[in-house]
């Protein structure tokens, strides 16, 4: 059975705590304010353990990462239609390209 442990928050603060209680390992920020964002990127702290609660000790601990492009997916994955990048071809030699990926074929 799957069982999902990782959300995405859109919400109040108050879901934080919660969402350590329900057994979630952890969270990603859509937003926050700006001046905190640009602090955290100078600084390289995007991603960090929250302590929801202090009163749960490590039971209110919850990974926690903020989205670099807010609500935007990364460079090159755009595929709304207000973006213009273009598909991506699992077979194309762009995709190896894009990712590094080398083809080996096996006999």
């Amino acid at each position: 059975m799957l069982k999902t442990t990782i959300g995405k928050h859109e919400g109040r603060a108050m879901l934080t705590p919660t969402s350590s209680q329900m057994g979630f390992d952890g969270l990603f920020l859509g937003r926050i304010h700006f001046e905190e964002k640009e602090w955290r990127e100078r600084h390289q702290e995007m991603e960090m353990v929250w302590q929801t609660d202090p009163s749960q000790r490590k039971e209110g601990e919850l990974f926690t990462g903020i989205l670099p492009n807010v609500y935007w997916p990364p460079k090159g994955f755009c595929f709304d239609m207000y973006c213009d990048d273009e598909e991506i071809n699992v077979s194309s030699d762009g995709f190896s390209r894009l990712f590094g990926v080398v083809h080996v074929q096996w006999d």
